[in-house]
């Protein structure tokens, strides 16, 4: 086993050619039959399919032989797996469906066993795909329907939070596989309610990664979560204890009993002292399915969302008003060519131009934003002839992308022609959401738009030029306001402040930082350079505080895009923990921003606020203003504000 998860397959082989062996001297029925299997697992892997068929036949004849039902389903999912890889599609349908009833009948008899359902989920996938091969995309949407209900019920019921920590990467592919086959049967609302679910999965999963590695990164109500499921983990070690340990194993079980209903009355408190949270702790495909169509019901006339989804060779756009989903576009662009084209694009923009490039870079600007306006947004344009607001739901890739620097310019085809074009940005006022029901709280916590008091702090690290002239100047602005400035800007200051403030607007004009690998360890920085994480931000209680803004913070495409990699989180962690928090609406920035050009535009903004201008609209004359200032009007110093939940 050491050797096949080393991927030696060979030399596993060996070995499970030895242990077949010993089996048939002995006269062992159960391990030859074992042998047998992980035997075929290696010619499976090394795409030797007939040698495999020949082991997983031998050992299903064994496992039928000496009745062990188990062993059986094994064999016959095996079987499938290896005859979809030849193309005999039917033959491993056939085996599928043999084995699904196997599953069954042991479910009715004994209820499911351990790893049922990671052989439901792995023989339904198979099984969509040999639907999808033969042409029954129908069936095949079926069987990855219950990959994905198998998949969830998994992952609300593992025990150990480390074994939780990264179980979507590798499962991600079945939503990917599904979604856009929902689309092409024509169903674009249930697809996209299988995208949603999808990334519904990615803050409860950053919560329970960063309960079991960064605890003291967490508020204190997860922090007790976590003790508790530690509590469970040890005591579900009772099943691994041999019989022969009764009162170890009764204690255990005990302790385990006593520690579920300790959890289950923590989390009844957590429901009603702070429901926005507790809902974040799970996902229920129901819950999720309301609070989209508490959204939708929401939006006004005029306001849009672009909601996306990146699958494997292409990416799905929704368009979706108060009416619901108006139409689904399927656009046809590998992952790994999308993310080139948004790596290039933000390359472009990261850096300020060269005196004497402006023009050049400009170009070079509207040409990559013209051509991912084409590929993204062009798809849908005609529904977007009355729009004045877009929401812009992202997914993987898109997350790194600022949206505002898109180029609109149809027809355009030398670098002349670009100078007639416009950003997007000067059509719509934009705004972003991790998921449209994620919109849900904040739309519920959000108030009336008046703005009396703000605490701004700035330059607490002492190294940001401008960020201190920032935070006076906005300050100003406000008939109540707290500044903090330089070396008063210490971590338990600020967080004193906000426990007590009651603030319309939190404004931090410091250092942030975003992780990739610990989405919730994103952190913004204050004097000495301590960190407030994304995590800690969870528990701040910002219900009432109508604005957060963070006004440098930075974030970057990871250098390669694996696969199974969902990138993203690391933008999501933070902004969603300000939600969960309480604020409904979070500025963030994607890119290390300029001192001088920051200050015009936030000064830009809160004077647009002050004066009754939602803040989506806000947060664009802001940015115009600097667009048509010559000495700002690449999209460096105006594009990297994003905006994050209520728009109004």
């Amino acid at each position: 086993n050491c050797w096949y998860l080393l991927s030696d397959f060979y030399k596993a082989a060996e070995h499970y050619r030895e242990s077949l062996t010993i089996s048939r001297e002995i006269g062992d029925r159960w391990g030859e039959a074992i042998s047998l299997n992980n035997f075929g697992n290696c010619y499976e892997a090394l795409g030797d399919y007939r040698e495999a068929i020949d082991r997983y036949e031998q050992s299903l004849a064994i496992f039928r032989e000496i009745g062990d039902r188990r062993g059986e389903a094994a064999s016959l999912n095996n079987l499938g797996n290896c005859y979809r890889a030849l193309g005999d599609y039917q033959r491993a349908i056939e085996h599928y469906r043999e084995c699904l009833q196997v599953v069954q009948e042991i479910a009715a008899e004994e209820g499911y066993f351990t790893g049922a359902p990671e052989t439901l989920w792995r023989l339904y996938t198979g099984l969509g795909y040999s639907y999808q091969a033969l042409g029954d995309l129908p069936q095949a949407a079926q069987a990855w329907k219950q990959a994905v209900e198998a998949i969830e019920w998994m992952r609300g019921r593992l025990a150990r939070v480390e074994f939780k920590t990264g179980f979507m990467r590798g499962k991600y592919f079945v939503y990917r596989h599904l979604v856009p086959t929902l689309v092409e049967l024509g169903e674009p609302g249930e697809a996209v309610l299988y995208a949603e679910r999808a990334k519904a999965r990615t803050l409860v999963d950053m919560m329970e990664t960063a309960m079991a590695q960064g605890p003291e990164i967490v508020p204190a109500q997860l922090q007790t979560a976590s003790q508790l499921l530690r509590q469970l983990e040890a005591a579900q070690m009772a099943e691994e204890l041999p019989t022969s340990l009764s009162r170890e194993r009764s204690g255990l079980q005990r302790a385990g009993q006593r520690a579920q209903a300790e959890l289950e009355a923590f989390l009844s408190q957590l429901a009603q002292s702070n429901p926005l949270l507790y809902d974040t702790m799970s996902v229920d495909p129901e819950r999720i399915s309301s609070y989209m169509d508490s959204v939708t019901s929401s939006l006004s006339e005029g306001e849009v969302v672009l909601e996306y989804f990146v699958a494997g060779e292409e990416t799905l756009l929704w368009l979706i008003t108060e009416d619901g989903v108006q139409t689904a576009a399927r656009i046809q662009v590998p992952r790994a060519e999308l993310a080139e084209k948004v790596r290039t694009f933000r390359e472009k923009l990261n850096e300020p131009p060269m005196p004497g490039e402006e023009a050049t870079r400009a170009l070079q600007a509207r040409a990559l934003g013209k051509g991912l306006y084409d590929l993204l947004v062009a798809p849908v344009e005609d529904y977007l002839q009355t729009a004045s607001h877009l929401v812009i739901v992202p997914s993987d890739v898109l997350f790194y992308l600022p949206f505002g620097a898109l180029f609109r310019c149809p027809g355009c085809e030398t670098k002349r022609e670009l100078w007639g074009g416009e950003y997007l940005i000067e059509r719509y006022s934009i705004s972003y959401a991790p998921s449209l029901a994620s919109l849900y709280w904040p739309f519920r916590n959000r108030g009336d738009g008046v703005y009396h008091k703000a605490l701004v702090v700035g330059n607490p690290t002492g190294d940001l030029e401008y960020a201190g002239e920032e935070a006076q100047g906005i300050a100003s602005l406000f008939p109540r306001a707290e500044l903090v400035v330089g070396d008063a800007g210490t971590k338990a200051t600020v967080l004193e402040l906000i426990g007590g403030g009651n603030y319309d607007v939190i404004h931090l004009a410091t250092h942030g930082e975003f992780d990739r690998e610990l989405p919730l360890a994103s952190r913004v920085y204050f004097n000495q350079w301590e960190p407030l994480y994304a995590g800690e931000m969870l528990g701040l209680g910002l219900r009432g505080c109508e604005l957060v803004v963070l006004s440098a913070c930075q974030t970057g495409l990871p250098p390669e895009v694996e696969e199974e990699l969902v990138v993203g989180d690391e933008l999501q962690g933070l902004s969603q923990a300000l939600l969960v928090a309480g604020t409904p609406s979070a500025l963030l920035t994607l890119w290390n921003v300029a001192d001088e050009s920051t200050q015009r535009l936030m000064e830009e903004m809160y004077q647009e606020l002050m004066g009754g201008v939602p803040k989506g609209e806000a947060l664009r004359r802001a940015q115009l203003s600097l667009l048509r200032n010559t000495m700002y009007r690449h999209p460096y110093y105006w594009a990297p504000f994003v905006l994050y939940g209520v728009w109004r």
